[in-house]
């Protein structure tokens, strides 16, 4: 669903997976440089899951396994 929305995409590091702050400071970053881009597309679903990434994930080390098991609680709302 979400590959409809994307014209083109790069192959994600593989130094995004640590368990630090990295991954999330990039993504905010490529939230920030496509924030005109996010809000035009038509898809508020895709929108809404985006904002959730990004409050969930703010900053915090924690594993992955702890990420996933609270992104997967914000999405069951």
């Amino acid at each position: 669903m979400a590959l409809a929305d994307i014209e083109e995409g790069n192959a994600i590091p593989l130094y995004y997976f640590a368990r630090d702050d990295r991954v999330y400071n990039a993504f905010v970053e490529k939230l920030d440089e496509h924030s005109d881009a996010i809000r035009a597309m038509p898809n508020p679903r895709l929108r809404r899951q985006l904002e959730a990434l990004r409050t969930k994930l703010q900053g915090r080390r924690l594993s992955a396994r702890v990420r996933l098991k609270q992104l997967s609680r914000g999405t069951q709302n």
